[in-house]
């Protein structure tokens, strides 16, 4: 059967070898580990997905980990538990979706517009390539 084999086979995208029980794939190809880390898509993305378009997400995510490694944290948005989360980087103007380290950080060129509002009042927002923190009052008065 070959379970025991030492004959694995290959990843399409980087020549690794792939694990041989519950591996990500891509039109019915295997992929190893290090690549299947690398997916940050929507479920179901990744079954619509061809080789030629996964290997051009895989150097889009690898041309953007300058980003992801330069992102701190200054803000989260929790959506609920197993939701996800919005994180913003005001320093860098970086915007992620996703708590891991390994979510694509977005510039603000990459996104047309959001606003984050809390009691009716813009705490930020970004649009035209611009992310924007606004002055709020939240914090003083709930210690009030």
């Amino acid at each position: 059967m070959g379970l025991f084999t030492n004959n694995k086979k290959l990843c399409p995208i980087c020549g690794n070898p792939t694990p041989r029980l519950l591996a990500s794939a891509v039109e019915g190809q295997n992929l190893c580990k290090e690549c299947a880390a690398k997916i940050d898509l929507p479920d179901g993305v990744l079954n619509s997905m061809t080789l030629d378009e996964f290997r051009e997400y895989i150097n889009c995510y690898d041309a953007n980990k300058p980003l992801r490694d330069s992102f701190t944290e200054t803000y989260r948005y929790d959506f609920g538990f197993f939701k996800g989360s919005l994180l913003l980087d005001m320093d860098h103007q970086l915007l992620r979706l996703g708590v891991v380290d390994t979510a694509f950080a977005l510039e603000p060129s990459d996104i047309k517009s959001f606003r984050i509002l809390e009691d009716g009042e813009v705490l930020y927002e970004g649009e035209k390539g611009n992310f924007r923190s606004c002055k709020s009052d939240i914090k003083e008065r709930l210690n009030e």
